[in-house]
């Protein structure tokens, strides 16, 4: 009885860690859905800015309303020169003197334009590499900005603007052209919302860079306030986000174009966010600065929660999944058929609540069948993953195994193929061709050699006949004589010999008539 009793409580102790787990833990379905929840709703943009959302992770563009139009790059410019900056120095402590050229308005714009900040250094003056970039990033000033690409590259402006347009495409980008170090609005460079969204995430991953733009002041003999106003409300209050990282603030013309560049991390995941030709600051004649209704704070802040809430992770195809076969000819064994399988695994942003059987795939395959030998992972097509109409992701297909080439097999598809090659069977054509008229030509030949037979014997059995139907009128008595024309060949010569005989015996008859007279005359 106590053994009863001891096993009913182990049977309901086990029934009960069975309930907790399906009650918290689910079922185990969590690789299948995002996050558990419902999807929030994606905030509409109604200002008219050009707004980008991008998954620093995964690469997906989580909002776009640019059209991808080509754009003044403003201070998006001073990401690019940062990274050129960062990627050739040795040390943020290195020193560099300033150049007189970096307080020419033509490299650096006019003094007391709001859209060309500047510290307003002095040449000769000493700074270190890591003060300079400080003042690039969080103040976006153009003289520091300038001193550094002329440090760097020697002097040759030109060659230090060349390496900020091959760092933009060696990231992808596609639409962006510089023609200054620190992105003067001159009418000839230019690039899009999207290309700049890439070189956030690029700039995103150089964490000393993104730290020091994450900085709300710093000093330089002054205390200077950054003029980002997500960081900082110094400068101007009511715009300060908690959660948002660094970046740049600016704009392209002192009436507007403004450019606010930020970025997020929630869960381990990055974002970068993208607001361009906004309203612009205004700087009031009290001092006091001010944007107008629209501007891209107001959007910044809108998207901000959305973009790092309204997300979760979701595996779509795991690595090595078996996709699909394909036919494979002239393999060892009893190997027909090979698998392809895919190349990496899909783990997406997904809105919170989606499953996986919400994406739809779409496999496009670049071989009908394969022919040994066949390496492993060799690519035969991809998969496409659509969500809602739209693509979100895509991967490589590759084979899952190596099939190795039998020789029996090739020798006989080498035969084949030799047999059905194009050489071959235009050579098969012609000798067919000969053939068939070799064989028509005798047979015509046969034919005419026939009818001159037949023609020459039938020829033959008229002269025949003609000569048996004259010999017959000849035995026939009192019949006239045939024309010459149907005599037998024969006929007159035997008439002639007939003639001559009968002269002959006349002549002679003759003769003895004459000789019995004289005879008789002599008696």
């Amino acid at each position: 009885m106590k053994h009863i009793k001891k096993i009913s409580i182990v049977l309901a102790c086990l029934l009960i860690l069975t309930f907790l787990n399906v009650a918290v833990f689910g079922d185990g379905s969590s690789a299948e859905t995002s996050d558990a929840g419902t999807a929030m709703a994606k905030p509409e943009i109604t200002s008219g800015n050009l707004v980008v959302v991008r998954s620093v992770d995964t690469g997906q563009i989580l909002l776009n309303t640019s059209d991808n139009v080509k754009i003044s790059p403003t201070v998006s410019a001073k990401l690019t020169a940062a990274m050129v900056i960062y990627d050739s120095v040795s040390s943020l402590d290195e020193t560099v003197t300033v150049p007189a050229e970096a307080i020419l308005a033509k490299n650096i714009g006019q003094k007391g334009d709001i859209s060309a900040p500047m510290l307003g250094l002095s040449p000769n003056t000493t700074l270190t590499v890591r003060q300079l970039i400080t003042a690039t990033l969080v103040s976006a000033a153009n003289d520091a900005c300038f001193t550094l690409a002329h440090y760097v590259s020697g002097g040759d402006i030109n060659s230090f603007v060349s390496k900020m347009n091959e760092k933009a495409e060696s990231l992808g980008c596609t639409g962006t052209m510089y023609t200054t170090p620190v992105g003067l609005n001159d009418g000839e460079a230019y690039t899009t919302p999207l290309d700049v969204a890439l070189i956030a995430s690029a700039f995103y991953k150089y964490n000393t860079l993104l730290n020091i733009s994450s900085q709300s002041s710093y000093v330089l003999g002054n205390t200077i306030h950054t003029k980002n106003y997500l960081l900082s409300d110094m400068l101007l209050s009511g715009y300060t986000l908690s959660g948002a990282k660094g970046m740049i603030a600016g704009q392209s013309r002192i009436d507007g174009g403004y450019c606010l560049i930020t970025s997020a991390e929630k869960a381990g995941l990055g974002y970068v966010m993208v607001v361009m030709e906004a309203p612009g600051e205004i700087r009031n004649t009290d001092g006091t600065r001010s944007f107008a209704e629209g501007n891209a704070y107001q959007d910044i802040h809108k998207i901000f929660t959305w973009t790092t809430t309204a997300f979760g992770y979701l595996t779509l195809i795991k690595e090595r999944e078996i996709i699909g076969e394909l036919p494979v000819a002239v393999a060892t064994g009893n190997t027909d058929h090979i698998s392809f399988v895919a190349l990496e695994e899909v783990d997406i942003l997904m809105p919170v609540g989606a499953k996986a059987e919400d994406v739809t795939r779409e496999t496009l395959l670049y071989y009908e069948s394969l022919e040994a030998p066949v390496e492993k992972n060799m690519i035969v097509g991809r998969i496409d993953l659509y969500y809602e109409g739209e693509k979100i992701a895509s991967v490589s297909l590759v084979t899952n195994t190596e099939i190795e080439r039998s020789r029996i097999l090739s020798l006989f598809g080498s035969l084949k193929g030799m047999l059905m090659s194009s050489t071959t069977r235009t050579v098969i054509r012609i000798i067919i061709i000969v053939l068939i008229a070799y064989f028509i030509f005798i047979v015509i030949c046969q034919i005419y050699r026939i009818i001159r037979k037949a023609d020459a014997a039938a020829k033959k059995r008229e002269r025949r006949i003609e000569r048996e139907r004259e010999i017959s009128r000849a035995k026939q008595p009192g019949l006239t004589t045939p024309d010459e024309s149907i005599k037998p060949p024969n006929y007159i010569e035997n008439k002639d010999k007939e003639t001559n005989r009968s002269s002959a015996r006349i002549k002679t008859e003759n003769g003895k008539s004459k000789q019995h007279e004289r005879t008789k005359k002599k008696k």
